[in-house]
């Protein structure tokens, strides 16, 4: 799937629910998913575009796990983003 095919599949939705997959898919770049992840949180990040990104609390729970059993520094990191 490429970034347009992404963007016509969402056509004005300006509320996105994201899966834990897509946050991992970007901060993972060798992810195949990893374009349309980096693509769709770059639409949410910008104030010009009406999508807006959500996660549930598990999806949270979920994203936090690897990086507290690693190290402190990547949970920091997880934590704030």
């Amino acid at each position: 799937m490429a970034t347009n095919d992404l963007d016509r599949a969402l056509g004005d939705a300006e509320r996105l629910l994201l899966d834990s997959s897509a946050v991992m898919a970007f901060h993972s770049p060798y992810e195949v998913a990893h374009p349309l992840a980096v693509h769709l949180l770059d639409r949410i990040e910008r104030a010009s575009d009406p999508a807006r990104g959500y996660l549930s609390a598990i999806s949270l729970t979920e994203l936090l796990i690897r990086p507290h059993r690693t190290s402190l520094a990547r949970f920091t990191y997880m934590h704030e983003f």
